[in-house]
């Protein structure tokens, strides 16, 4: 077998040396691995006769390699190696060295498998094994010296660990100081074992005395000792498994989840709450059910629990009552074609099963329960078939050539729904979710159908499109043609006005979620959210979905999405809808690559610089929509009149005061200020103030630094950004303004009735207009470090609500500071607003939001992300019983906190045996 490395594509390292032995011909296969490898610092070596004994050998076990030598031939190869690790790039376990432990890189994905290695080629793979058997020992030593239940380590085994106290694993050990005590403790009991005994019977019963009473004193201390050594145990563990699933975010769907419940078990560490925030806001909970074969789609039942899934090696469907249910049945659906790639589609309620084995082709139908096969369609069907989907539970939607047909499959009757033109087939066809509408595709073209008459509405030229789905307006198709970029189609008044605008998505499949939102698989092992009918380009958030490419995706009857691709896992995930992602006012959704150019895009979140929501009168709420808008809609129908709006131009700022009874504009060369009218419900011109001058360059508007806020009685409008405050004074028509140096950025910003205004710097200083600076009080020192403020709320100017960048919140009242709560690290804080009286505080970060109960201590609720429906502001509703929020692409939503907290974190799966190993999953003291 040949075994030459790569001589033009390998990259020269002076990592840790892995010796790789794997056939040439299969470098296609495993290159990505290889790359893999050397990403983790390994430096790629051929086998030889004589390794080093800390350089394992990695085999590269494939399909090919198992047909063309022997268990025999590679163990020869392998036996001057003192670690052997087997890879097998089969479906399951090969069949060569089955009594190793194997990385399976199809089950765990090629960067897990890499890390693994690189774990074994750093610490030595029998050095983990005897470390970790080592390490057992002493915990149980060490939880039993009061009863001495557990002996201490023989004279033939201390020795080896010694040896293992030096070793590479104990140094990254949070259990060293564990053994190093257990083997001390071993050795000193050796040597007065071997020591001779030379005193008197009185020189010991006097020892015997002050050992009692010595013991007495330091079994205290140690019993003390030990309680917190296990607590800085489990803290380290937590953090460790934390800063891993950091690091393995984007990387695996279910490695970050998995390592943080693992962490949070462990302590509630700064790191462990931060971590936690950051994954849940990076993924979606879901479940993950391990496939023994390679699955190549998934089909659910629309009335049913039941889905089908087609294997891709084999000419079988599996059908499961449910989603990583029991399976009820393997159909086969071969016939006469070539072996693989075919289709399975279930009825709406799950009782038949519809096969081809290719398009077009004949079809089989399959009752499910019983598992027989229909012998009715025989009579009826044809090699030009293309099953297209079941249209009701009795009849199949089928295409032959230009014809649209509808089939009974049981009698055989046909209804011709539609003809295309002559020299053009039908490819494709998708219903709206309430069957108002019909999507029709062609090789060129997509047709706009009645889905009751199943006229022709209109068509709109798109090459290759097989997979998309139609609205339930019958006006947007959200579409896959050639070339795999998601594009929407809109089929407007006239032929003139249809539109087709790419997402620069590239995509797989698609399901409708509900009438604003669809879930999209991508070919590269992606999941999505998008929402196809609001300024064209918007999607939400896309997630890992699998570890490996051509992620296949359907909607269950409980409104989850389910999912599978090539990396064997079937999941189910709970995927943002509008319920969580919110609706859009009169304004509609907002891409902010449509309405601001690239500099305003890239700018955080923060005070003016987002958009923000308030409070007005009775049931309605103000909302700003960066740059310029700004809405009132109804809290109970989130939906207000789309005759009133209020847009001031794409170059400017637009802001509103604390009570929500002002609404502020700045541009280039004024400052405008409209009060909010109780009667007419909307902002007029009636008490409108102008002020003409030169504002600080904008945020919004300009791209530049400049922050706002406005007083509550529309009198004062500050204006601040790194260097200079000023104070826009509206009734009297004048500006003060003072610059400072050294320059920091304005996080906080209020203006008090009386016109003072109030400005806290990043680095911990508060500044005014007229030139006063000084620290934020104490005995809380911020400013610098971990606490830099991030961002904070204005409530009155001897009242201050501050988060760090650690995530601390902290109160300045009365001249002090105090620590109230904590939200986790890594979290990015942008805003914050309160609820005085009520003792709530809601913190926006770029991980989620959260609202925190000050005065109990508590967390009262708590959100994910979810990528660009980033939460930027929230309104407290009466009595503080919930919350309004308005995102980052103008969609708006109401939240009860009687409902609880939304559920963030959800464990897919149990831990693997590989994982437990590679992480280190038994480290540590878990709490409880």
């Amino acid at each position: 077998m040949d075994q030459t490395l790569r001589a033009t594509t390998a990259k020269p390292s002076t990592g840790r040396r892995i010796d790789v032995l794997y056939r040439t011909e299969d470098l296609a296969e495993i290159r990505d691995l290889l790359d893999a490898l050397e990403a983790e610092g390994l430096r790629i070596a051929e086998p030889v006769d004589d390794p080093p004994d800390e350089v394992p050998l990695v085999v590269l076990i494939t399909e090919a390699m198992v047909r063309e030598t022997d268990d025999d031939t590679l163990r020869a190869r392998a036996q001057h190696y003192r670690d052997v690790l087997p890879v097998s790039f089969l479906p399951g376990a090969a069949p060569f060295f089955e009594e190793l432990s194997q990385s399976l890189v199809r089950g765990v994905g090629v960067s897990a498998t890499a890390r693994r290695i690189a774990t074994v080629a750093l610490h030595g793979g029998q050095d983990i094994v005897a470390w970790n058997r080592l390490t057992d020992d002493a915990i149980k030593w060490s939880e039993s010296r009061a009863t001495a239940t557990t002996s201490l380590l023989r004279d033939s085994t201390l020795p080896d660990a010694l040896r293992l106290l030096q070793s590479t694993p104990a140094e990254s050990s949070p259990h060293l100081a564990t053994v190093r005590a257990y083997v001390t403790e071993s050795s000193t009991a050796l040597a007065k074992r071997r020591r001779r005994w030379g005193t008197t019977i009185a020189c010991v019963a006097t020892a015997l005395v002050l050992l009692i009473a010595f013991a007495a004193i330091r079994t205290v201390d140690a019993q003390r000792a030990r309680t917190a050594a296990e607590r800085a145990d489990a803290i380290a563990t937590a953090d460790r498994l934390s800063r891993d699933a950091l690091r393995l975010i984007g990387a695996d769907p279910d490695l970050p989840s998995i390592l943080i419940d693992r962490a949070i078990g462990y302590a509630d560490t700064d790191v462990v709450r931060g971590a936690a925030a950051a994954v849940a806001s990076a993924t979606w909970p879901h479940s993950s059910h391990r496939l023994d074969y390679i699955p190549r789609d998934v089909d659910a039942g629309k009335t049913s629990d039941r889905i089908a899934v087609t294997a891709y090696y084999d000419t079988t469907v599996r059908v499961y009552e449910s989603a990583g249910g029991r399976l009820l049945g393997t159909f086969d659906y071969h016939e006469d074609g070539e072996r693989g790639g075919g289709d399975g589609r279930i009825s709406p309620n799950g009782s038949m099963l519809a096969t081809t084995e290719r398009l077009p082709g004949p079809i089989k139908v399959f009752d499910v329960d019983s598992g027989a096969r229909l012998a009715e369609p025989d009579r009826w069907r044809t090699p030009d078939d293309r099953m297209l989907g079941w249209w009701d539970d009795a009849q199949l939607l089928v295409a032959r050539g230009p014809r649209l047909l509808r089939i009974e499959v049981k009698t055989g009757a046909v209804q011709e729904l539609l003809t295309v033109a002559d020299d053009a087939a039908v490819k494709s066809a998708s219903r709206s979710p309430n069957g108002d509408h019909l999507a029709v595709a062609t090789d060129t073209s997509v047709l706009f159908v009645d889905g009751r008459t199943f006229a022709i509405r209109g068509a709109i030229e798109a090459q290759g499109v097989t997979e998309f789905q139609m609205n339930d307006d019958g006006d947007h198709v959200l579409a896959v043609p050639d070339g795999g970029e998601l594009t929407v189609l809109t089929l407007g008044e006239t032929a003139e006005e249809n539109s087709s605008d790419s997402y620069e998505l590239p995509a797989r499949e698609i399901v409708t979620l509900d009438g604003l939102f669809a879930a999209v698989g991508h070919q590269a092992g992606e999941l999505s959210v998008v929402s196809p009918t609001h300024d064209g380009r918007n999607y939400t958030q896309r997630v890992r979905a699998h570890t490996a490419g051509q992620v296949r995706v359907d909607r269950l009857r409980s409104g989850q999405v389910v999912t599978v691709a090539l990396d064997q896992f079937l999941r189910v995930w709970d995927a943002p809808d509008s319920d969580q992602l919110g609706k859009p006012t009169a304004a509609g959704m907002i891409d902010p690559s449509v309405r601001m150019t690239d500099a305003f895009v890239d700018i955080d979140p923060i005070a003016s610089a987002r958009n923000q929501i308030r409070h007005t009168v009775d049931d309605r709420y103000a909302v700003t929509l960066v740059p310029g808008y700004a809405r009132v809609f109804e809290r109970a129908t989130l939906s207000g009149s789309e005759k009133r709006y209020f847009f001031s131009g794409l170059n400017t700022d637009v802001f509103l005061s604390d009570n929500g009874k002002y609404i502020v504009v700045v541009g280039k060369d004024r400052v405008r200020v409209y009060s909010f009218d109780d009667r007419e419900q909307f902002w007029g011109e009636v008490g409108k103030s102008e002020l003409h001058g030169k504002p600080l360059p904008m945020a919004i508007g300009m791209g530049k630094a400049g922050l706002a806020a406005v007083s509550d009685d529309g009198a004062t409008v500050v204006i601040a950004d790194e260097k200079t405050v000023s104070a826009w004074h509206m009734s009297n028509s004048t500006v003060d303004s003072h610059d400072y140096d050294p320059v920091s950025a304005p996080v906080v910003l209020g203006a008090a009735p009386d016109g003072k205004v109030t400005v806290v710097t990043a680095n911990g200083k508060l500044r005014d207009a007229l030139g006063a600076e000084r620290n934020v009080p104490g005995p809380i020192e911020l400013g610098s470090g971990d606490r830099t403020i991030a961002a904070g709320e204005y409530l009155d100017p001897g009242h201050l609500m501050l988060v760090t960048t650690r995530g601390e919140l902290i109160e300045l009242r009365d001249g002090k500071t105090r620590i109230v709560g904590a939200i986790g690290t890594e979290t990015k804080p942008f805003a914050v607003r309160s609820a005085p009286k009520e003792g709530l505080v809601s913190v926006m970060t770029h991980s989620g939001v959260m609202v925190l109960d000050i005065r109990r201590g508590t967390v009262v609720f708590g959100e994910p992300a979810r990528g660009r429906a980033l939460v930027t502001d929230v309104a407290f509703t009466d009595n503080a019983a919930g919350l309004v929020f308005v995102t980052e692409i103008g969609t708006v939503r109401t939240l009860d906190f009687a409902d609880g907290p939304s559920t963030g974190i959800r464990l897919p799966r149990a831990a693997t045996t590989e994982e437990f190993m590679a992480f280190s999953l038994n480290g540590g003291q878990r709490n409880g």
